[in-house]
């Protein structure tokens, strides 16, 4: 059997709009800590810190990119759950 190319198109556009705002609700989850970052960053940068400006931001980066693997991760476990159910 072979998928028509709308349905496909559709499984994928569905696969991604999923896994794109679970990131979007874990971001919303830790937004008072980014914004914390983003202050302490233009903060440094408010007085010419140059050091600090860049330690704030290599924090940011680790902390945000930390965000989006642990939503990744966590969909893509949910993911697996809900088939296993599905197949029990």
């Amino acid at each position: 059997m072979t998928i028509p190319p709308q349905t496909k198109d559709q499984e994928v556009y569905q696969y991604l709009r999923e896994r794109i705002l679970h990131v979007v609700e874990q971001l919303r989850e830790r937004a008072q800590e980014l914004k914390h970052n983003h202050r302490a960053l233009v903060a440094a940068m408010a007085v010419g810190d140059a050091d600090a400006a860049e330690a704030k931001m290599r924090r940011h980066i680790r902390d945000a990119k930390e965000i989006v693997t642990n939503a990744w991760a966590q969909w893509q476990s949910h993911q697996q759950t809900t088939t296993q159910n599905t197949l029990s």
